[in-house]
Parts: structure tokens; C-alpha cells; sequence
């Protein structure tokens, strides 16, 4: 059953020194307010993200850094200290007199049963840099409705794709495009994905050592474009953020491609199906704007350098949650727990993945696969027509005769072809006749009745024969004639209309 979320916009945008909140929804209702810039924040996202890429950079991350310090210190407790210094100004703030009005119209809407869903735009980079899924905006107004923050790009120039729930096909189709894995090991992404054979078809393509660029670039183009489409494209590797071509992927060692110059690639995807963009690489927000202004549903990305483990990680509890049918954002959710409930080993990186959508789409899952297969294996109106006319017709029995022979004939061919034919064997009983000539032979004089010492020889030779089994069968009566009878006589041993007896044996083969 689809559940219909109150469903509101806000945008933030900085103006100078303060921020504009905008938040839109219904029917034309709308309501502003203007909080003080947040520098204090910004300050502490800095010194968040230096504690962050300094205990991080220790194992291979998806991205470039820069300027991180190789000096010994203590990454975990700076870590730790600085998360929550960035958590709490920008819980402080958010909690501002100004947008107390805001907060209060967002949870009053709640409805039973229903979620409400923000759909936030950032007008900065500064701004969506920030932990927004954290912001809790009910917790103080008596109130616990449930409310999933979304981001959307401050430019949405095409329409979704109506579908959402449902993939077209038989079966959700997934594309794997694994990038550079220079420093990194894709295999447990690999196997992430392979997870979901059951319900999904996958496809992966990525770069060979034998491999040009140019063959490289062309083969992920073309299977971004296939026309079968795509539900889920996926990409493990490097990325990076971009001021003007939406992100750069590494898809081998020193080739790099701009979102810009897939483009038309992409586009044609969408026509086809394509829904979802996950992005398990460092640094997603350009690659995110630039999708779902292309008209993707949901783009799931990494906001900040991430390491190579805690991608695995996020991407195996993702998965998992896509093969319990659950739709993108709860996938996500459940991956973001699954990081938080081990922050000892993953400090921070519950706070990394984001998920936009477009504000006009149906949330993505694989349906289960009883309900989807009987969709599928269900004829339609004309193919329905077909099959009750065939068995209308098998039922005359000119078809059936017409079948048969068919049959036969399809079946006399195969054994041929196949060798199936038996051999040729003896055959297991062996008819003797004895005619008038054989018992001449023998210097007979009476034939009508035959005399008995000639089947008594007869026996004795088929006992030396050792036949197992022996039958005789023989006329002793004189013979008849035809007008005694009305015409001529057939019988055992005796030959139509012949006055000659005949005696025949049956000698069975041991």
C-alpha cells in the first residue's frame, strides 16, 4: 500500500549575514524567517572535517585530501570532541527563536501513519556541507511525528520517471560500473552487489590493464546506455566534486571523466528506466545536483572523503536493506544506524551519506519476487485469446489425430538423430514348419493320417536341441471334402482347400 507524505520545501540560502528560510507547502502556503548567519558552525564543520580526514587518512580513502598533517595526534578523541562541537552549535542553532514557527508547522502537520518529508535545498556550498539529516525538528514541541529530511538541488530542469516503486522488467536490472581501484579492493563491493542475484539482474563493467582510455570511456558509456535500461546504476571508486561538469569519476588509473560528458548517456538511461544513482566514492554533492536536475528519483552519495572500509560497510547494510524490499531512504537509514551503533570502529561516518531525491518521485524498491513474478508470468488480453483458442481447437478430434501423427513424426526423427533406434537381436522364438516335401524327405508313404513315430522323432530332436519350450500343432483327421463342409476348409497345419497335412513346431530359444 502506498503511504501519501505530507510533503513540504525548504530552502536556506545565505543573504550577507543572515539566513533565509523558505518553507513551502500545500497548496500555495508558504512562511519565511531569517536566522543569523552561522559562522560559529561553519567554523565547526572546518574542525570537524580536518579531525575527520586526520583519522581517516591512515587507510585508503575514495577521494583526494589536502592539507592534512602528518604530525602524531590523537585522531579518535579530536574526532570525537570536534563531532560533538559541530552537533551541538548546529542543534543550538537550529533551535533559534526565529525558526521556532517553522519547526512547529513542519510538526503539526503530522498526520497517523503518515511521514512527513522536508525536501531541503541549500543555496551554498557552505550550507549543504552541514549535517542536515541530524536536525531534529520536533524533539522540543511535544511532538514525535516522523519526519524524513530529503535533500533536493536548488535546479530541477526535468521530470522524473513516473515509475518508482516497481521496476519494469521482470526483475530490477543493476548496473556495477567499478572504477579505479588504485589503494583500494573492490571485491567486497562486489560482493555486496552479487547479494541480490535472487531478485536482481547485475551487470558489472569497469577498466582492463589491457584496456585504452578511450575503449574504457566508450564500454561504461555504452553500458550506461543500454537499451534493456538500467533501475540501479552503482559506482565504486574515486570521485570528486566539480564547479561546472557535475563531479569527475576515476574509472582507471590517470582517466578521469566528467558527469558532463555522459551526459547524453545518462539522459537516455533515464528514458529507459533508470531511477537510482548510488555513489559508494569521496566528495558526491556535485554528482548528486547534476543527477537529479537530469530527472533521477533518488541519488544516494557521500558528502565528504570516505574510507575504503566504511564503504564496504555502508554499502553491504544498504544492500541488505534494498534485498528486505525496503525503499531507498529506509536503506539508507538502516546502513546510517548500522554506522552509528559502531561509531568505535567508524567515528563520523554515520554523518556522511546523503540521499536527494526529486520532489515529484515515487520512492525506489524491489518489490518481493511472488508478487513480481505472477505480474510478469500473467498473460495479456491477446495472449489470453491465443491460449483459450489453441485448447478450444486440441479438443476436435481432427486436431488430435493431426497433432498426433505430428508427434510421432517429431519423435520417429529425434530417435534417429539421437541414436535411440534398438539394434537388431534374435528373435526369442523360432517357428519350424514341417511341409509335405520335409516329410517325403523322410520315406513316408501315408501322409493322411501322418504317422505318429515321425512326431515322436520330431520331439526327440528338439529335447536334443534343448529347446526350453515346444509346442506342436497338428492335424490327425483324414481329410474333407469341400462339399462336405459348403466350401473349402481352413484349419491348423492344413493348407486352404489341400488335402496335405502340415505340422509346424515352435522351438524356443534358451
Amino acid at each position: 500500500m502506498t503511504i501519501h507524505s505530507t510533503i513540504f520545501k525548504l530552502k536556506v540560502q545565505a543573504i550577507e549575514q543572515v539566513c533565509l528560510f523558505e518553507l513551502a507547502w500545500g497548496n500555495g502556503q508558504s512562511l519565511t524567517r531569517q536566522v543569523s548567519y552561522p559562522a560559529q558552525v561553519i567554523q565547526c564543520y572546518q574542525d570537524w572535517q580536518r579531525a575527520y580526514l586526520g583519522f581517516y587518512q591512515s587507510g585508503p580513502l575514495r577521494g583526494r585530501t589536502r592539507g592534512i598533517s602528518a604530525s602524531v595526534v590523537d585522531w579518535r578523541v579530536r574526532l570525537s570532541e570536534a563531532e560533538t562541537k559541530l552537533t551541538t552549535a548546529f542543534d543550538y542553532w537550529l533551535r533559534s527563536a526565529e525558526l521556532y514557527e517553522l519547526r512547529s508547522q513542519i510538526a503539526s502537520s503530522a498526520q497517523q501513519t503518515e511521514p512527513i518529508q522536508v525536501f531541503l535545498t541549500c543555496g551554498s556550498i557552505e550550507l549543504e556541507r552541514l549535517p542536515w539529516e541530524t536536525w531534529k525538528i520536533s524533539e522540543d514541541l511535544n511532538a514525535n511525528p516522523s519526519i524524513q529530511i530529503l535533500r533536493a538541488p536548488l535546479t530541477i530542469r526535468d521530470s522524473a520517471n513516473p515509475q518508482g516503486s516497481q521496476p519494469k522488467g521482470k526483475r530490477a536490472r543493476i548496473l556495477a560500473v567499478l572504477g579505479d581501484d588504485t589503494g583500494l579492493n573492490f571485491e567486497a563491493d562486489r560482493q555486496a552487489v552479487e547479494s541480490l542475484q535472487a531478485i536482481a539482474e547485475i551487470q558489472f563493467v569497469g577498466w582492463q590493464p589491457e584496456q585504452t582510455a578511450t575503449q574504457v570511456i566508450q564500454q561504461i558509456a555504452a553500458a550506461i546506455a543500454n537499451p534493456q535500461g538500467w533501475d540501479v546504476l552503482f559506482f565504486a571508486g574515486h570521485s570528486d566534486e566539480t564547479d561546472l561538469t557535475g563531479g569527475e569519476l576515476s574509472i582507471a588509473p590517470g582517466v578521469t571523466i566528467a558527469l558532463r560528458d555522459i551526459t547524453p548517456q545518462l539522459v537516455e538511461a533515464k528514458q529507459n528506466g533508470l531511477q537510482v544513482a548510488i555513489f559508494n566514492s569521496c566528495s558526491g554533492l556535485s554528482l548528486a545536483n547534476a543527477l537529479v536536475d537530469l530527472g533521477l528519483s533518488q541519488v544516494a552519495v557521500m558528502r565528504e572523503p570516505i574510507h575504503n572500509l566504511v564503504a564496504q560497510k555502508f554499502l553491504w547494510e544498504f544492500l541488505q536493506g534494498l534485498g528486505q524490499h525496503l525503499d531507498v531512504y529506509d536503506a539508507i537509514q538502516l546502513a546510517q544506524k548500522f554506522l552509528d551503533m559502531n561509531r568505535a570502529a567508524y567515528p563520523s561516518a554515520a554523518l556522511i551519506p546523503s540521499l536527494f531525491c526529486h520532489r515529484r518521485a515515487t520512492r525506489f524498491r524491489i518489490p518481493p519476487p511472488t508478487r513480481h513474478r505472477f505480474r510478469a508470468l500473467r498473460p495479456t488480453w491477446m495472449e489470453a485469446i491465443a491460449l483459450c483458442a489453441s485448447v478450444a481447437l486440441s479438443l476436435l478430434p481432427p486436431v488430435q489425430a493431426g497433432l498426433l501423427d505430428a508427434r510421432l513424426l517429431a519423435q520417429s526423427y529425434y530417435r534417429s538423430l539421437t541414436g535411440q533406434i534398438p539394434a537388431q537381436t534374435a528373435a526369442p522364438i523360432t517357428l519350424i514348419q514341417i511341409d509335405t516335401e520335409s516329410i517325403y524327405r523322410q520315406g513316408l508313404s501315408q501322409l493322411h493320417p501322418i504317422n505318429r513315430s515321425y512326431l515322436a522323432r520330431l520331439v526327440d530332436r528338439l529335447q536334443q536341441a534343448k529347446a526350453p519350450v515346444v509346442g506342436i500343432d497338428v492335424l490327425l483327421d483324414t481329410p474333407q471334402s469341400k462339399s462336405a463342409i459348403g466350401g473349402p476348409r481352413v484349419g491348423r497345419g492344413r493348407a486352404a482347400g489341400s488335402g496335405s497335412a502340415h505340422l509346424a513346431g515352435v522351438l524356443g530359444d534358451s
